[in-house]
């Protein structure tokens, strides 16, 4: 309830003032400003950033703070043109990856690891093809440079999959292909994907159809005018 979420942010920030939060609070923090609300989404958006700011100060290097930041980031400059930004969560992304939390290690740790890193390389791929498909036709260069840029995080992606006879390698396939101006094979891929992934959807579960193929098939079928097409993918 809106009521609820006002008064419980109230007593929240009230908290802030009184004591000296640790990283959890802030994460905590975070996650109420990330509930839709009735106030402005870019103020909302830009507290839980403030916030999840405070819980990284706190925990330096940490991967999960890292990416969370990273999306919201990312989240606030797709909608609100935020080139900023968008630069920003991309460079803290690729900083992460370097930190030992996402380094290739043995011993009990080790699959963690992976799945930050796979995590990482995700977002950064995610990112780096929709730049590319948004800078297509007006910037042909930083278009070829994001793609570039998309093939290394993909290339490892797949590594970590071991097998590209799965739904994710199937849509960076096509996303590629798109991306690089192939168009009707870049659809025919993205397509069949969807098809896939929704035939593994079950009632009263999450979906696990991938967000950024929706976008991406929803733009498409705007472009060619199917409207019952986009509000399928949009749904």
């Amino acid at each position: 309830q809106p009521e609820q979420l006002k008064s419980l942010r109230a007593e929240i920030e009230e908290y802030t003032r009184q004591i000296q939060p640790n990283d959890a609070f802030w994460a905590a923090v975070c996650s109420l400003y990330e509930v839709p609300s009735d106030s402005s989404m870019e103020a909302d958006l830009n507290r839980a950033i403030e916030a999840i700011r405070q819980a990284c100060k706190i925990k330096p290097q940490n991967i999960e703070y890292a990416l969370r930041m990273a999306r919201l980031l990312y989240r606030k400059g797709m909608s609100f043109s935020d080139n900023d930004a968008i630069r920003d969560a991309m460079q803290l992304a690729t900083s992460a990856l370097s930190w030992p939390d996402a380094q290739q290690i043995t011993g009990p740790l080790s699959g963690r690891n992976r799945t930050y890193r796979f995590a990482l390389n995700t977002f950064l791929a995610d990112a780096y093809l929709q730049q590319a498909l948004l800078s297509q036709t007006a910037d042909p260069s930083a278009a070829k440079e994001a793609i570039e840029a998309a093939e290394i995080r993909i290339a490892e992606i797949n590594s970590f999959l071991g097998s590209m006879d799965n739904p994710i390698a199937e849509k960076y396939t096509g996303l590629l292909a798109l991306a690089r101006g192939e168009r009707e094979n870049g659809v025919r891929i993205l397509y069949k994907t969807y098809e896939r992934s929704k035939a593994l959807d079950k009632p009263n579960e999450l979906s696990n159809i991938d967000p950024l193929l929706c976008i991406v098939l929803a733009q498409l079928m705007k472009e060619e005018g199917q409207l019952g097409l986009q509000r399928e993918f949009l749904e």
